[in-house]
């Protein structure tokens, strides 16, 4: 089956709140390029633009930041005017501009030109190359070209231009700084024991706003004391976050389905279906909606493989219909709005 690719694409006010209660809080300034999977909830603040992202669970987007190609973990805070993952022009070429290479900008006039395989490792197109941790703080303004991996709790200070990594918890700010931001480390958030308990206990994987709602008394504002609190709390008390990750298929302004994928058998290239899925609701489409639009630029790397299964959506119905689907995984339910 083929994942359709529409357009840049600002959703209406109506898909945007139906989609608020699957954990996807997003405004109807956003524009979303390629698709996106998300671990609900997220949220992405106003005027931000997301292009083939994957979002882990309690992340946020401050507003008019731009980010593409690139994994958030669990808890990320990205501030505003924030850019990720927008590639770069090689500057060994006959020229720099992308007019000369598979890109949608000028192809409307030139005519369709295929994908060199050296245009992907030179521009970042398509490959999931920026990696950010759990925890990690990104300040306004910052910026993170390409190739880089952010450690978990990292601290990136606003105005920073990141090139290379930043080990786990590593308070930085400025530009560059060498292998592993050498140059550009302030300090680091704890101690070397304290973050080795930290990378250890995973906290991450527990829902935190989940356990404090439900008035247990977390200590966030002493590091040791969480460390311990932790360790010994009672397992009961300690709630998981129940991963639920969603591909988000835009068709349209006025039409989205939402496929449950599994993000350890995922990537931004493959979309892979889990054999196990819970039953998803399925809601209405809003008026004029139409037929999901098939999108010309579609390839390989686009191509869900046969025994995944396949989801069709009828024109009009908002139902999404279990099409050919595979008796290894079973029948995908996804929901369309």
């Amino acid at each position: 089956m083929k994942i359709s690719l529409a357009p840049p694409t600002v959703l209406s006010g109506e898909i945007c709140a139906q989609l608020k209660p699957q954990g996807l809080s997003i405004e109807p300034t956003v524009v979303i390029e390629r698709n996106l999977m998300f671990e609900a909830p997220v949220v992405v603040a106003p005027g931000c633009r997301l292009n083939r992202m994957q979002i882990g669970a309690y992340s946020h987007i401050a507003p008019l930041s731009a980010l593409q190609v690139a994994t958030l973990g669990r808890y990320c805070t990205i501030g505003s005017k924030v850019e990720i993952g927008v590639g770069m022009h090689t500057v060994h070429n006959a020229t720099t501009s992308h007019t000369a290479r598979n890109n949608p900008l000028f192809m409307g006039y030139s005519g369709f030109i295929p994908l060199a395989a050296e245009q992907t490792q030179d521009s970042g197109e398509d490959l999931n190359i920026v990696t950010l941790g759990h925890d990690v703080v990104v300040g306004a303004h910052c910026i993170l070209p390409q190739n880089v991996t952010i450690g978990h709790g990292a601290y990136i200070e606003a105005g920073s231009i990141i090139t290379h990594d930043v080990p786990p918890y590593a308070i930085v700010s400025g530009k560059g700084g060498g292998a592993n931001s050498h140059g550009i480390i302030k300090g680091y958030r704890f101690s070397d024991e304290v973050i080795a308990d930290l990378l250890e206990l995973q906290w991450w994987d527990y829902d935190l706003p989940q356990m404090l709602a439900s008035g247990l008394k977390v200590p966030l504002d002493n590091i040791k004391d969480f460390i311990a609190f932790m360790r010994n709390e009672e397992r009961e008390h300690l709630v998981k976050i129940e991963s639920q990750w969603r591909y988000l298929q835009v068709h349209n302004a006025q039409q989205v389905t939402l496929i449950p994928v599994d993000p350890q058998r995922s990537s931004m290239g493959t979309l892979l279906t889990p054999p196990e899925i819970v039953p998803a609701v399925t809601a209405p489409t809003q008026s004029g909606a139409g037929a999901a639009q098939s999108d010309a630029v579609s390839a390989q790397r686009d191509t869900v493989p046969a025994q995944s299964g396949a989801v069709s959506v009828q024109s009009g119905t908002g139902a999404a219909q279990s099409g050919a689907v595979s008796a290894q995984s079973g029948t995908v339910p996804a929901s369309t709005y």
